[in-house]
């Protein structure tokens, strides 16, 4: 079951005089499953794509950026091309930033706006906080990252097309666009959001990953 949480956009509705259970509120929630549901197929064929991975400790004197950067270079190898991405679990960019060995390389907010050198091909590098609920409806939530303590390594391609050596390629439609259209079920007690949305998830360079597993 997908934990969904509303953005702040609804609570300035709400403010402005927006109620759970209009309009407003449904197209917005609708959104947000839809996104999270994208989200959640891509993460995880890419862990499906990835395989076990390999398992790491960052703690101590351990090298957490020598780590990343010997995959980056094996990713690159793999795919032939020296643009790569690298996508942090929650927990795993926990233990990252927080490594002696990163602090000591980073100063002020390490992000890859401000330190795009920080892994060998100024590869960029973001983190996942997607959320969900691992129990059914009806019991006690269990909220989980989604990708928690592993760190995908990726051949990306920044303008994508048919012959680029990309991991993975997604699709989905821009959610600004979709329409939106609101019915009253025939008792009267339940509001009904339709719209229409599609979207895709391909790996379509399965050699072109790797996966690290950190504790």
């Amino acid at each position: 079951m997908a934990s969904i949480t509303p953005s702040i956009g609804c609570w300035a509705k709400r403010s402005a005089g927006c109620k759970c259970g209009t309009a407003s509120f449904g197209e917005l929630y609708t959104k947000e499953v839809a996104q999270l549901k994208h989200a959640t197929l891509a993460i995880n064929k890419a862990l499906a794509a990835a395989g076990a991975g390999t398992a790491k400790v960052w703690s101590g004197a351990s090298t957490p950026v020598q780590d990343v950067d010997n995959e980056i270079l094996t990713v690159m190898k793999r795919a032939k091309s020296p643009n790569i991405g690298v996508l942090f679990g929650a927990t795993a960019w926990h233990l990252f930033k927080n490594n002696s060995s990163v602090l000591d390389r980073s100063a002020g907010a390490l992000r890859w706006e401000t330190n795009p050198s920080l892994f060998h091909g100024s590869a960029e590098y973001r983190t996942s906080y997607v959320v969900t609920d691992t129990k059914p409806e009806g019991v006690a939530e269990a909220i989980a990252f989604l990708l928690d303590a592993n760190v995908l390594i990726f051949a990306r391609c920044a303008t994508p097309n048919r012959r680029d050596q990309s991991f993975m390629k997604t699709f989905a439609l821009v959610s600004d666009a979709v329409g939106y259209d609101l019915a009253t079920r025939k008792d009267g007690r339940v509001d009904l959001v339709k719209f229409d949305w599609s979207h895709d998830v391909r790996v379509t360079n399965t050699t072109a990953v790797s996966r690290l597993n950190i504790s």
